[in-house]
């Protein structure tokens, strides 16, 4: 056998014999066997923050290849568990491209919408290291779903729409990111909410539309756009400022804690909401103007601390 020969074979081999031969394995290995170990390594890993089950497990290699699990829960010991009819991994393409590991999941029935979610290895800040891209939609997310799952206290519903672009810094020094949240069909039944006087209680309130977009850069989260509601709507009005953000390293990843705020509320709220508003006697002090259905209200909040009551001024 001359060169040439050899060249050829060995070809024929790289391009068609091996890669049928993974193919024809990954589909007789019988990968079910591995879920126990999965959830098991995935638990060890979290240091038991997080608890994954699922009914099954198969290889797909169309459109694109993935490892999907069926009949998926994830649990944490903060949160409620999060349930989705299936959860696809699959290596991030463009993170193959640009020489960057990475991987995307996309959750099929997660708080009854679907969740995209991509993770690269991004550029480096060169004190902290790699930065970590991470991209997120959910589409068609129900409200009532995440409040339970939250364990805020609060019921509502609603259809929420959300797309996040960011660059975490494994630091927290230097973590830039987008977001934008569109919600529609905002319902909120009575609801007692807890605050530092005790619970308050909030009465039933219908907002047709939500829209939020802002971004995080140098540690503070900008809102570019904020409009709350339409004509008709129980609350109407808009919302612009900043948040201070402290994005710190924990054993999961980065975490990215709100801190102090400095907010312009301009809020036109219906009358029969505020009367029956336990804390009415209070916030009319602030109101700036009354119609004969409105009360209107041309706020300015402030503070150092989540944790420390606002200043509150009416302006114009």
């Amino acid at each position: 056998m001359n060169k040439e020969q050899l060249k050829k074979y060995l070809g024929i081999f790289l391009k068609i014999v091996l890669p049928c031969f993974i193919v024809f394995s990954f589909l007789l290995f019988p990968i079910n066997d591995l879920s126990g170990i999965i959830s098991q390594k995935i638990s060890q890993a979290t240091q038991n923050q997080l608890s994954l089950e699922f009914s099954k497990i198969h290889l797909n290699f169309l459109p694109k290849p993935a490892l999907e699990l069926e009949k998926v829960s994830l649990s944490t010991p903060q949160f409620s568990t999060i349930k989705m009819a299936s959860l696809q991994i699959a290596p991030s393409i463009l993170g193959l491209i640009t020489l960057k590991p990475g991987v995307t999941l996309y959750g099929e029935d997660v708080f009854g919408g679907n969740l995209d979610f991509s993770l690269r290895s991004g550029g480096s800040n060169g004190k902290s290291g790699t930065k970590q891209v991470v991209q997120a939609s959910a589409q068609n997310i129900a409200l009532d779903e995440v409040l339970t799952f939250l364990n805020l206290g609060i019921k509502g519903s609603g259809n929420l729409q959300l797309n996040l672009d960011s660059n975490l810094d494994p630091a927290g020094t230097d973590t830039e990111a987008e977001v934008k949240l569109d919600s529609r069909d905002i319902n909120l039944p009575e609801n007692n909410i807890p605050t530092q006087i005790g619970a308050v209680t909030l009465p039933p309130a219908k907002i047709s539309i939500l829209q939020l977009e802002g971004n995080l850069k140098k540690n503070k989260f900008k809102i570019s756009r904020g409009s709350i509601g339409k004509d008709g709507d129980t609350i109407i009005g808009s919302i612009e400022g900043t948040i201070d953000m402290r994005v710190a390293a924990g054993p999961q990843g980065p975490q990215i804690v709100p801190t102090g705020y400095d907010l312009i509320l301009r809020l036109r709220l219906k009358n029969n909401f505020l009367d029956a508003f336990a804390l009415k006697p209070v916030i009319e002090n602030y109101r700036t103007s009354q119609t004969g259905s409105e009360s209107v209200f041309n706020l300015s909040l402030s503070a150092s601390s989540m944790r420390s009551p606002p200043t509150i001024t009416k302006i114009q």
